[in-house]
């Protein structure tokens, strides 16, 4: 996400996070959210929507190596992250 040496404003990182995650099959959307903790620590809130039918362990691992790709961008802040996972509604749409 960022190059070596080069700082990441913790919104370009959500944005990035969350671009990137919507792109990984089997996922419908994502939000995520950097929340600085301290002088050094962030925290990053990430919620991704899957598309009905989609398992969880068929896109975590790609989500897990995003994450930790971003925490690595976020040097030299220390980040913790915290996913959540959530079907997307597949109801049909009201006709009136």
């Amino acid at each position: 996400l960022a190059a070596p040496g080069a700082t990441l404003r913790p919104g370009a990182l959500a944005e990035a996070l969350a671009l990137r995650a919507a792109a990984v099959p089997g996922v419908a959307r994502s939000r995520a959210r950097v929340v600085p903790r301290s002088r050094r620590r962030l925290e990053v809130r990430w919620r991704v929507w899957l598309d009905p039918g989609t398992a969880p362990d068929e896109v975590l691992p790609t989500l897990c190596a995003l994450a930790a790709e971003a925490e690595a961008s976020a040097a030299p802040y220390t980040a913790r992250t915290r996913l959540r996972l959530s079907a997307a509604s597949h109801r049909t749409p009201h006709v009136s």
